[in-house]
């Protein structure tokens, strides 16, 4: 067909036409590599559909160019159709180029908008000459400038600038290491003062209006909170002032986190790793793309960046181990790129890290982590610096990715002379590391040094065993088996054990020490005594051991005891408290801090409710109780002049006056604190199973499935016949949900629940059928041992924290009197962390053997004797 020429008033030749249409198909060539570029990106799914229909036109117009061209006698192979699609990709690069050039200028026209903004802002006089001349005294390490800087910088706080302000806290926090390292006495006037400055700027801090303080100011702000919370100034830091800066510095992160560089990222994630405050799912992985992707990114601040996703996976973050994926595959190609500039402290904090991550979601691809594991494996054997510890982290994360065939034999040898070198710094939790790692890739059984590591294994434990603590003897005590003959390990398992009950002794010893010192920290106040028997009325909340109501009493306070717990055989627990027996109010409340915040907003609700307008409350505990919380977690309007008197560095009271504010319903009625749920047991038993379900505060897991009791019932339930009529004991029951998912396999059972937490109780009635026993004991105490109360099934898994004290009472109770309950041919099963000594616990009318175990947990077995 002959092609159409152009009228006559436009006649071209047949060179510049062609031209035309070759620059009309580098056009459409440049516009199919920008739109295929940006799909192969991803992206939102309008821009999506915008950018098909951009290639769609591209594509026409390109075949449509070569259609005309090939009309001219010129083909896809003709030497000038390659070099104009060639010319497309120069032309792609130098507009890529000069858009970023458009982006960078824009922003930086944005950072001046965002600096005259600071300008503008909340700033007082902008006198920061304090701030910055403690700045440079501490950076050159003038003691008396640093002094005197600090003195101004308290001064001048309320006026500095955020970029004054964040060097001021920085200041502070190198400051408050360097008085820790010292360890000076003398030091203690210093170390307030370096506090009292700390405090001031981290109130300045959070005064900023939105927008004033940028990703430099709110990551430094983090870090220097960490910091100074690892050392003695943390505790001179009032824990308000703490939390209202950390919390606000997440919250700016959030919307910057975009901007941050690389140090800025590694510094953020590390400093809400130490404080524990989960930073938002986005900001996170913002934070770590940043630093992955940052070109000048340091070998340190990748390690401390995965150790901080380690921590979060650890604490209980799911999605912490595919936000960290970036930071891995960084690490992976810098151990591999990079091996020399590897420090032994990076390499022990990112094997540490990947770890936890493989151990927090065995189910995530581990490739790179198992990548950079074996990668980190290979430069640890030439780092002559790396500690007990590292060398215990990298074959901790040896196991847990379950490193390829491949590397074992060198791991097995790694191992081995790792521990014979080691051998004088190695600790108990180091050992156990190393024997987990031998079991898990049985690297005992490696023909060049196995029977050598079993050798050293063996005799690090003979020669640490008097120096074990419990956790160590528990973790120990599940894997010899594994890796020893029976001979050996049946000597291994008596030392084990013998020693595993005397630590746990020691640890019952000292159990009793937080709920004396903060005893005493109440009862050095100055609690008068009442100035008639009409006003002697006083609540005393949760103080199971007398420590403090016999005191009173003693000095002519009429008491009334309301606490949770059942106390021995005698002392009941109730769900709420009574008023005094002349209907009147109490003149005074007294009140064990509870364990979490919602249980102490519950009894903080009830007690407002129960004492008259003006009474004072004194709320007694300690430090790592959250005492520090206190005041700005006590309900509003209902307290008034509050204040914080420390006994001592950990122990203190809380005391605050009734306000006359009326009490709401919370403090009036129970059931305003019931909690709705859903309890889902559908992958526990087998079949589609969601219950309407009653909570309260302070249940433990929330009054939901947790994990240990998961692993429980997985374990326990396809062992029973679904129509069998078994007596079945739920021990530590709570508000039911093991006693629930057995009447779902097996209906004709008969169910018993016992628990010495009354609230607990109440809702298990709620949740199960009214054919259940609910027995409200202080372990075995209300429960018979004879004939008619013995059990063929009893399920638990009791608590070994008392809060967060370590209590191995209710499972030493549990152990010596589960053998008395069971029936001839009944069983026990319980659940708990591996490293709890369980079988060191074990009364001598059981026989205990361990069921299950995985990474974190063991399910053990128990029978008559």
């Amino acid at each position: 067909m002959p092609r159409k020429r152009p009228k006559a008033s436009t006649l071209i030749s047949d060179d510049a036409y062609a031209r035309a249409l070759l620059k009309k198909l580098r056009l459409a060539r440049v516009v199919v590599l920008d739109v295929e570029q940006k799909l192969a990106a991803g992206g939102e799914k309008n821009q999506k559909n915008d950018d098909d229909a951009r290639l769609k036109r591209a594509l026409g117009q390109r075949a449509n160019a070569l259609e005309k061209l090939k009309s001219l006698g010129i083909d896809e192979t003709d030497a000038r159709v390659t070099q104009a699609e060639a010319d497309a990709v120069d032309a792609l690069q130098r507009e890529i180029v000069k858009k970023r050039a458009r982006d960078a200028e824009r922003d930086a026209e944005q950072r001046a908008r965002e600096d005259a903004k600071m300008k503008r802002g909340k700033k007082g006089n902008g006198n920061a000459d304090g701030v910055w001349a403690l700045h440079k005294a501490v950076k050159v390490g003038e003691l008396d400038g640093v002094r005197a800087g600090l003195e101004r910088a308290i001064a001048d706080a309320s006026q500095v600038d955020p970029r004054a302000c964040g060097a001021g806290m920085w200041a502070c926090a190198k400051l408050a290491t360097r008085l820790d390292e010292s360890g000076k006495e003398s030091d203690v006037d210093f170390v307030k003062l370096t506090a009292r400055a700390m405090q001031a700027l981290m109130r300045r801090m959070v005064e900023f209006e939105s927008g004033i303080v940028d990703a430099r100011g709110a990551s430094g702000t983090l870090w220097a909170a960490a910091t100074c919370g690892r050392t003695r100034c943390g505790n001179e830091l009032d824990d308000v002032a703490t939390r209202r800066a950390v919390n606000d510095a997440a919250t700016r992160l959030t919307s910057y986190a975009s901007k941050a560089n690389g140090q800025d990222a590694a510094n953020a994630l590390w400093g809400a790793a130490k404080l524990r405050k989960t930073l938002d799912e986005t900001c996170a992985t913002t934070l770590a793309n940043a630093l992955a992707e940052s070109a000048d990114a340091k070998m340190e601040e990748i390690s401390i960046a995965l150790w901080a996703f380690g921590t979060f996976a650890g604490d209980g973050w799911k999605a912490a181990v595919s936000a960290s994926v970036p930071l891995v595959r960084r690490a992976k190609d810098m151990a591999k790129n990079r091996p020399k500039d590897w420090s032994a402290q990076a390499i022990a904090n990112a094997a540490w890290a990947c770890g936890k991550l493989a151990t927090s979601d065995p189910n995530h691809n581990l490739s790179d982590a198992k990548s950079l594991v074996g990668a980190l494996l290979k430069i640890a054997k030439d780092t002559k610096n790396l500690s007990a510890q590292g060398f215990a982290h990298v074959l901790q994360a040896a196991g847990a990715v379950v490193l390829d065939d491949r590397l074992l034999p060198d791991c097995a040898k790694f191992t081995y002379e790792g521990l014979r070198s080691r051998s004088a710094q190695i600790t108990g939790a180091d050992l156990a590391c190393v024997s987990e790692t031998t079991e898990i890739l049985r690297l005992h059984t490696s023909i060049s040094h196995g029977e050598k590591l079993l050798a050293e294994i063996k005799g690090a434990i003979e020669r640490g065993l008097n120096a074990f603590d419990w956790q160590t003897i528990g973790r120990l005590d599940v894997i010899v088996d594994g890796i020893f003959g029976t001979s050996v390990a049946s000597a291994m398992h008596e030392a084990l054990r013998k020693r595993g009950l005397a630590a746990c002794d020691e640890v019952n010893a000292s159990r009793m020490d937080t709920e004396r010192g903060s005893a005493d920290a109440l009862l050095a106040q100055s609690i008068a005594a009442p100035v008639a028997e009409a006003s002697s009325a006083a609540l005393v909340v949760d103080d199971g051991h007398r420590l403090v109501t016999k005191r009173l009493r003693r000095i002519g306070w009429s008491v009334t005891n309301w606490q949770r717990f059942s106390r021995g055989e005698h002392s009941k627990g109730t769900c709420w408290p009574e008023l005094p027996p002349n209907g009147d109010f109490f003149a005074a409340a007294v009140v064990r801090l509870p364990p979490t915040k919602a249980s102490l907003a519950m009894v903080l609700h009830a007690v407002a409710a129960s004492v008259r307008f003006g009474a004072p409350v004194w709320i007694h505990g300690a430090v790592t109780e959250g005492l520090r919380a206190v005041i700005p977690d006590l309900p509003t309007g209902l307290f008034e002049r509050a204040r914080l008197t420390m006994r001592d560095v950990e122990h203190g009271v809380v005391l605050c006056h009734r306000s006359s504010t009326q009490p709401d319903k919370k403090g009036k009625e129970l059931k305003k604190w019931r909690e709705k749920q859903t309890l889902d047991l559908s992958d526990v038993v087998g079949k589609t199973s969601a219950v309407s379900w009653i909570s309260y505060p302070g249940l433990f897991a929330g009054g939901g499935l947790d994990v240990m009791t998961d692993l429980l019932l997985r374990r326990v339930l396809p062992t029973l016949n679904k129509k069998s009529k078994l007596r079945v004991l739920d021990y530590c029951s709570g508000n039911g949900v093991i006693a629930s998912a057995v009447r779902l396999v097996a209906k004709k059972s008969k169910l018993t629940l016992l628990d010495a937490d009354a609230l607990a109780l109440e809702a298990a009635k709620k949740n199960l059928d009214s054919d259940a026993d609910f027995v409200l004991s202080d372990g075995w105490t209300s429960l018979p041992s004879d004939k008619n109360s013995s059990f063929d099934l009893i399920l638990s898994n009791p608590p070994v924290h008392l809060g967060l004290q370590v209590d191995f009472l209710t499972l030493r109770d549990f152990l010596s009197g589960a053998g008395a309950r069971l029936a001839p041919d009944g069983v026990a099963y319980f659940v708990a962390q591996r490293y709890v000594p369980c079988a060191a616990l074990a009364g001598d009318d059981v026989q205990i053997s361990l069921d299950f175990k995985d990474s974190r947990f063991a399910v053990w077995r128990c029978t008559r004797r």
